[in-house]
């Protein structure tokens, strides 16, 4: 127990939930308090209990055994993957407990036909090996589930999911699955040992990373995700971890398909759950509302975004406030992180974060797009960009939008203006009466109508006269008679169209052009 002095306030756990910026007390401090303090435990879970969106986020994390601690500062991806293949004596124990006897004084145990020769790294989900195979004399790379799983039935349903997912698609920049198995009742998965790191340990060990590299990186992850989309499968956890680069080559890899999803298949994610890392979800994916290859796009994205500032966006934020912001579609502004970029970098990013899923380039079109980025590059911006890219392009799009606003709003009051003309200008005014005798009833000739061409409202009992034959129209139809002066405010309404018609065209013809010469000349000349 701690000492209820030293609790914050129930105000200080109100913006920490909300993540609105204005708490005093640092980040690291609460989440340490809040661990070992029963008290403000409860105030948080109270706090909370009225919100669906913190206790939608705080279920699916529950589901996936992730905590806040994941998403700190420096382990923004929940993974605690080492720096070398040896990890800490703990994890190295946890594998030891499942590992058979082995005569190899190398090996740390034996995993069926496969001699275990140290861990690469431990993630929220599963742990990687380094492995030799006995039969192929080759040497492999092993994940199994971390220890809390191993008695989980939903574990080899996940890693057999990722299996099928991963093997697929077929592409280079994609991780391949040599074997699926069982040791001991605890499934394992076997893929290519591919010698190297992270993209997430290459951003710790150096910070942000060059354009030319970041858009190489972004591409061939874009190529291998536009190769995953072709076959209908979904990542759904793109992030630095996931994302390996081979050691001598210039080849990034895209792995741990965990979480893949194939499009058809709708039992994979439980409706109002999302999946992936919190930091680099999708806002369709925050908003518990599933994921599809749009959310991928979004998600690179946030790499992208990651790779250029070294961190990634909200580092330091707790996971619920992170989760909202992302739904509420509040990431920060890359260019208040990195000021020296080009601008159509920017826009790159604005692109791959639009709030519309549909408004985001497929991974086919973004694999173009950052070819032609890099194009522009090597040739020192004598290439052109793309187009959607570009200053002319949006700036087109800028003008067209405020003709638009403009053109809708003479419209409008246009519109108004007749409408109150119409029937009599400002309030306050009287109507105006028609004149009766306006329409005389003499006017309709009686050899001229016929029976079935005569309309109610224009039928006047006193007007029917007998016909040529001796017959004469019933005088019934009075109760649906309309007074004679609606056919002259018909005659007013259809006088003031033609007019506003006229006005319109006008206002094609000379005004708007006129208008859209003079925004053209406002507007910043492209760079």
């Amino acid at each position: 127990m701690t000492d209820q002095a030293s609790c914050p306030e129930e105000a200080i756990w109100r913006d920490w939930l909300t993540g609105s910026g204005n708490v005093a007390v640092d980040e690291m401090v609460l989440q340490s308090h809040l661990d070992v303090c029963e008290r403000c435990q409860g105030m948080v879970a109270r706090l909370s209990a009225d919100d669906p969106f913190l206790c939608q986020s705080r279920e699916a994390l529950r589901s996936t055994g992730l905590t806040s601690h994941d998403w700190q500062v420096g382990d923004a991806d929940g993974a605690d993957r080492s720096r070398s293949e040896s990890s800490s004596p703990a994890i190295v124990s946890l594998v030891q407990t499942l590992l058979g006897p082995t005569e190899d004084e190398r090996s740390l145990g034996r995993l069926g036909r496969f001699e275990i020769l140290g861990v690469v790294g431990s993630g929220g989900m599963g742990i990687v090996l380094k492995a030799r195979s006995i039969d192929m004399d080759r040497v492999v790379a092993i994940k199994i589930p971390q220890p809390q799983y191993w008695q989980s039935p939903e574990t080899l349903l996940t890693l057999e999911r990722e299996a099928r997912s991963a093997a697929a698609v077929v592409h280079p920049n994609v991780i391949s699955i040599y074997h699926v198995d069982r040791y001991r009742d605890v499934p394992y998965l076997v893929m290519p040992y591919l010698a190297g790191q992270s993209l997430e340990q290459r951003i710790r060990d150096s910070g942000p990373m060059p354009l030319d590299e970041t858009l190489r990186i972004t591409r061939q992850v874009a190529s291998a995700l536009a190769a995953a989309h072709a076959c209908g499968v979904v990542h759904r956890d793109v992030k630095p971890a996931n994302i390996l680069l081979n050691a001598g080559t210039e080849r990034a890899v895209l792995s741990d398909f965990g979480l893949a999803k194939v499009q058809t298949d709708a039992t994979c994610t439980a409706t109002g759950t999302f999946a992936g890392t919190p930091i680099y979800l999708s806002p369709e994916q925050a908003s518990g509302c599933g994921a599809g290859p749009a959310g991928d796009i979004y998600s690179l994205g946030t790499v992208l975004w990651t790779m250029l500032v070294g961190q990634p966006p909200m580092s330091g934020m707790h996971t619920h406030a992170i989760v909202r912001r992302i739904a509420d579609s509040q990431l920060p502004n890359l260019a208040d992180h990195c000021r020296n970029l080009p601008d159509w970098v920017n826009r790159l990013i604005a692109k791959l974060h639009a709030d519309v899923p549909a408004d985001r380039p497929s991974a086919e079109q973004l694999t173009q797009w950052i070819e032609a980025c890099q194009r522009h590059l090597a040739e020192g911006g004598s290439a052109p960009i793309p187009k959607e890219l570009s200053v002319s392009e949006t700036k087109r799009k800028r003008t067209t939008s405020i003709v638009a606003i403009c053109l809708a709003t003479l419209l409008i009051a246009g519109a108004g203006w007749m409408m109150f003309d119409a029937v009599g200008g400002v309030s306050g005014t009287a109507t105006p009466q028609l004149n009766p005798q306006a329409v005389q009833p003499q006017a309709v000739q009686p050899q001229a109508v016929q029976p079935q061409a005569v309309q109610p409202q224009a039928v006047q009992p006193q007007a029917v006269q007998p016909t040529e034959s001796g017959s004469s129209e019933s005088t019934e139809t009075a109760e649906f008679a309309v007074p004679p002066q609606s056919n002259s405010i018909a005659d007013e309404t259809d006088r003031y169209l033609d007019q506003l018609q006229t006005e319109l065209d006008q206002l094609n013809q000379t005004t708007l052009p006129r208008w859209e010469s003079k925004l053209q000349s406002l507007l910043p000349d492209p760079p």
